[in-house]
């Protein structure tokens, strides 16, 4: 190779090297940019679309600054228009109360919001709510959150950010809102049984034989850990019950051996998609379904119609394994609950 090559090769090698890296955006920023994307629904931050589920349609975020992002398209349902979101958690340094986050939050987008209405209010537990409604369907909804301290990090405030913009009309409506047809009808009762099985001849192992890869927690899950003291991971299960009906993951929940109120399981969960119309038999027969599944091994006891907060349950004290099932209003239907726990020992 000649000088001149290696002299120039030398130059491009140092100016690559010396380059300056991009600095990260601030909040405002961030908010800057997520609110000039609205109008074309953050087309240009948009990266491939995932597969939908039923009530949205994720896309990855195009490589960037703002690749922390999450967008989707949400569909419409019986109580929403369609919208897109675009949403995201922000963390504030420690020692920024509640307080000063929400000054700062509210003094760096009053220059971005011009045509907006602010309207703010506050929860029993301290949770400020920010919504600033625009024009043609503009919203952005901001609310804080506290994670508390632990032995390695202290304690900070954060937002929860969702940045929206809802369609003149819909072009997607949530399946099953409008109810069910015979046919998904026998799936779901029918994959019920089957995550039942499963769930509770694998419960001694903690699911071990189902578990699947680490989820991330969300910011509310890892405050609530923080706040009660206890160790939270949450993973996908890997199998699947008719996917487009019925959907499992597996939660585990560690406290130390002090904790005298509250008990460490592992949670095998499954969730339904919300189902419109009269659901009344459908509800019937998937408590029946669970039932015929367990048998006599487990005894029964039905849910308080006085409480809104009891399960039917049933228990196999013998390895303390449990199930529960319930039916929970959402988007003007029903969905159902069906989880399966294994209890152990706190501190191990």
């Amino acid at each position: 190779m000649s000088l001149r090559n290696l002299l120039a090769l030398t130059a491009v090698a140092l100016c690559l090297g010396t380059a300056p890296k991009p600095k990260p955006l601030t909040f405002a920023d961030t908010m800057r940019v997520a609110i000039a994307a609205m109008p074309s629904n953050f087309s240009s931050l948009r990266g491939a679309a995932e597969p939908a589920t039923q009530f949205e349609r994720e896309y990855a975020t195009r490589p960037g600054p703002l690749s922390f992002v999450t967008i989707a398209d949400e569909f419409a349902t019986l109580s929403e228009r369609e919208h897109w979101l675009l949403s995201f958690d922000w963390k504030f340094d420690p020692g920024t109360t509640t307080a000063k986050t929400v000054a700062r939050t509210i003094a760096r987008l009053t220059p971005l919001v011009k045509g907006y209405r602010l309207t703010r209010s506050t929860t029993k537990t301290g949770i400020v709510r920010l919504l600033w409604s625009g024009p043609a369907g503009r919203s952005i909804a901001i609310h804080t959150y506290t994670v508390s301290a632990t032995k390695s990090n202290p304690a900070y405030n954060g937002v929860s950010v969702a940045v929206a913009r809802t369609l003149p009309k819909n072009l997607h409506v949530a399946a099953y809102v409008r109810g069910i047809t015979a046919a998904a009808r026998a799936t779901v009762v029918r994959a019920v049984g089957q995550s039942v099985t499963l769930a509770t001849n694998d419960a001694s192992t903690n699911f071990a034989a189902l578990r699947g890869d680490e989820i991330p927690l969300d910011a509310i899950s890892a405050m609530m850990a923080s706040a009660f003291g206890n160790t939270s991971h949450k993973y996908k299960a890997n199998v699947s019950f008719d996917r487009a009906l019925y959907t499992c993951h597996i939660v585990s929940i560690q406290f130390p051996a002090k904790e005298k109120t509250f008990s460490s399981k592992e949670i095998f969960e499954c969730t339904t998609p919300v189902f419109g119309g009269a659901n009344a038999s459908l509800t019937a027969s998937l408590r029946t379904s669970i039932q015929d599944t367990l048998g006599s091994a487990f005894s029964f006891t039905p849910a308080d119609p006085k409480s809104a907060f009891s399960d039917d349950t049933w228990s196999r004290p013998a390895d303390q394994t449990e199930v529960t099932f319930s039916a929970n209003d959402s988007h003007g239907g029903v969905y159902y609950d069906v989880f399966v726990y294994h209890f152990f020992p706190n501190g191990t």
